[in-house]
């Protein structure tokens, strides 16, 4: 691998790492395929694309760059949660800066959203996450002002804040998918937040807490914003509701 990053002269490179469990394979094969995977990190400034797949506990363990991605584009994570691993590592707070990003998918993280981590020219954001510490809610629309690019936003079980906000609507003019799912009162929260064209296709998966919540108590407020976002006599092109209860009630 050394060999082949050196003979590549500073052209863009495109890198995919898979980093076995401990339990699955040999330390000697994981002790190998960490080291690619730090001296890739060494070499992120000529990186454009890569995806990553490992389990929970390395995390902690890898060499995490301080230079900026200069020309990343595609960023992969996909990380195998361990239900008695350690506790969940923030993988945003780590990640460099990456002005030139087009495409994120992180499956599994764990994540705060305390910092502004969505550059300018993200189009796709694709997060699905995994053990989700209380944040706040200004944090995730702050993210989301700062990519007016999105074409796609999908997060399922990537938000968790613990209140929420004043904070005027973000406007996403160019959405054309859109999918949240979460705790039911929080996803509706978000979807008031977000301004998005009458073409873009929704899917909310919202799931019940509180078991005196009624359907009415959800689908009202979702009405209303639908009504907000979609007046004017214009119909809907696609919205797929999923409510995950056995208790709910009429």
């Amino acid at each position: 691998f050394r060999e082949w990053l050196s003979r590549a002269q500073g052209a863009p490179l495109t890198i995919e790492i898979w980093l076995p469990d401990l339990d699955e394979d040999d330390e000697v094969i994981l002790a190998e395929r960490v080291e690619a995977y730090n001296m890739a990190m060494e070499h992120l400034a000529q990186v454009r694309s890569m995806h990553i797949h490992l389990p929970e506990t390395l995390l902690p363990q890898l060499r995490w760059p301080m230079s900026s991605a200069d020309i990343l584009e595609t960023l992969w994570f996909d990380i195998a949660p361990v239900p008695s691993g350690p506790p969940p590592f923030d993988l945003l707070s780590v990640l460099s800066p990456m002005p030139k990003l087009v495409a994120l998918n992180l499956e599994g993280a764990s994540m705060l959203w305390g910092r502004s981590f969505f550059p300018g020219s993200l189009r796709s954001a694709f997060i699905i996450g995994s053990n989700m510490r209380p944040h706040s809610f200004a944090a995730v629309l702050e993210n989301l002002a700062n990519a007016p690019l999105l074409e796609t936003l999908f997060l399922q079980s990537a938000f968790n804040f613990t209140a929420k906000s004043s904070s005027e609507a973000v406007h996403l003019p160019r959405l054309t998918s859109l999918h949240l799912s979460g705790e039911a009162a929080q996803t509706v929260t978000l979807l008031k937040h977000i301004v998005f064209p009458v073409s873009a296709r929704v899917s909310l998966n919202c799931s019940i807490r509180d078991t005196s919540i009624t359907l009415r108590d959800i689908l009202t407020p979702i009405s209303i914003q639908m009504n907000k976002t979609f007046g004017g006599g214009r119909k809907i092109r696609k919205c797929h509701i999923l409510f995950n209860s056995r208790d709910l009630k009429p």
